[in-house]
């Protein structure tokens, strides 16, 4: 994948993530134990800074701590 259809996915995903969350609302997302660790495991290597910048389903900081957790 060249760096421009990297961009457009990344905003595609964004855009999605951003309307995901506007449906959810208040509500709490479940996961599974598996499922926080598969993110936190990737959250990891983006770093608090670039997580910050992305529009995630869970805060930064709590994907981190899931990461110090699991």
């Amino acid at each position: 994948m060249d760096e421009s259809a990297a961009t457009t996915c990344h905003r595609v995903l964004r855009e999605e993530n951003r309307i995901l969350r506007a449906q959810l609302g208040s509500r709490r997302l479940r996961l599974t134990d598996d499922e926080r660790r598969s993110r936190a495991a990737k959250a990891r290597l983006l770093g608090r800074r670039m997580l910050a910048e992305m529009a995630t389903i869970v805060r930064p900081e709590t994907l981190l701590s899931w990461h110090r957790k699991l």
